[in-house]
């Protein structure tokens, strides 16, 4: 049995089709972009609240919406957004986060923007930096930065191949990677503080006070009075076997991290063989990959020698620890368990002072 259809009725139904195709087509083409995800993170494009995971999507200064973490003052692309009295630039603009009102334009320097005085700044704060210059801050931060809002306390970077922290209340300083906030033997203080003529009885306990420092002071120095002597003999036996500048490589890389008096003073020598019984002793005690004997930095082996790094960072900070404290009052510190410390970051300690530097200078250079 066969179909028959006329040729009108075929006529009728390639036209329907071709207005349908002609509709879809055009659908394709006017219609808005579609947002595929409807839950989307912070800093992604948005066009209603309900498109964002946080339900708050807001305007940016480039004419479009972003999705902005709850916390937030206001919409960033690819961020979670920023704080009040953050700025951006853009298109050649300054922009200004203010509360309740989200991005508004303003005629004043964008944060990090180079300024003279305050007045300048959309932030009314314009605050010096290590590289002698001054730049507008958000008014959340501490430290200025460059073409950025700016950084918070103990916030860390090189400028001008020196090491720097911000430091709440006072700005940019130079990094300390240790804080020996009391003395130990030599370096301990017994003077007395003065006392108040209405107290009668100050004079006493200042005395006992003192004369209790004092022999905490003795003991301190009696015990470390080996390890000095066995730090000095170690030392000089490493002399004896041959010890050499830091290689050129290695030195070339931590040249900007490290004084040049420190750099000029350390030598190292690899090994045992051949050497004293004191070195052998020495690498049997202490049973690490190297250890510094004043300004001597004694490898275990080559490739450390040559390759590692953290390493020489680590030990290159004992050798600035020996030039400022001395033999016997390295020695002194290094009795004092409290004192002395773990591999951890604890910049009290004199391995934590050593870690704290490896962990920001690999955190600069690949190591």
């Amino acid at each position: 049995m066969g179909l028959f259809v006329d040729s009108q009725s075929q006529s009728r139904c390639r036209d329907i089709v071709l207005v349908s195709f002609l509709s879809f087509a055009l659908l394709l083409i006017f219609a808005p972009p579609a947002i595929a995800d409807s839950n989307l993170g912070n800093g992604a494009e948005c066009r209603t609240n309900n498109d964002c995971r946080s339900r708050a999507c807001f305007p940016y200064p480039d004419q479009r919406n972003y999705c902005r973490a709850r916390d937030m003052g206001c919409a960033d692309p690819g961020s979670d957004g920023v704080p009040f009295d953050y700025t951006a630039n853009v298109d050649g603009h300054t922009w200004v986060c203010r509360e309740g009102a989200s991005w508004q334009p303003s005629d004043k320097l964008a944060n990090g923007d180079h300024c003279n005085g305050d007045s300048e700044c959309a932030s009314n704060r314009c605050y010096p930096n290590p590289d002698g210059d001054r730049y507008c801050l958000a008014k959340p931060l501490d430290c200025t930065d460059s073409r950025m809002n700016g950084v918070s306390s103990g916030y860390t970077m090189q400028i001008l191949n020196k090491s720097w922290t911000c430091i709440r209340g006072t700005g940019w300083g130079p990094a300390q990677f240790s804080e020996f906030s009391d003395g130990v033997g030599r370096h301990r203080d017994c003077s007395r503080s003065e006392c108040n003529p209405q107290d009668g009885s100050c004079n006493a306990r200042q005395k006992l006070k003192t004369a209790n420092c004092e022999r905490q002071k003795a003991i301190e120095i009696e015990l470390a009075i080996p390890v000095s002597l066995a730090i000095a003999q170690v030392r000089d036996a490493a002399e004896r076997a041959g010890v050499y500048p830091i290689p050129d490589h290695i030195r070339t890389r931590l040249e900007q991290y490290f004084t040049p008096s420190t750099l000029n003073k350390a030598r190292y020598r690899v090994g045992t063989a051949g050497d004293s019984e004191m070195l052998r002793f020495a690498f049997e005690w202490l049973r690490t990959s190297a250890f510094v004997m004043g300004h001597v930095i004694i490898f275990r082996d080559e490739h450390d020698a040559r390759n590692n790094i953290r390493l020489w960072t680590h030990e290159l900070e004992h050798v600035n620890k020996y030039d400022i404290l001395g033999i016997d009052g390295f020695a002194q510190r290094w009795m004092q368990p409290d004192k002395r410390g773990d591999y951890d970051e604890d910049k009290a300690t004199i391995e934590g002072a050593a870690t704290s530097r490896a962990i920001y200078v690999c955190s600069h250079i690949s190591c």
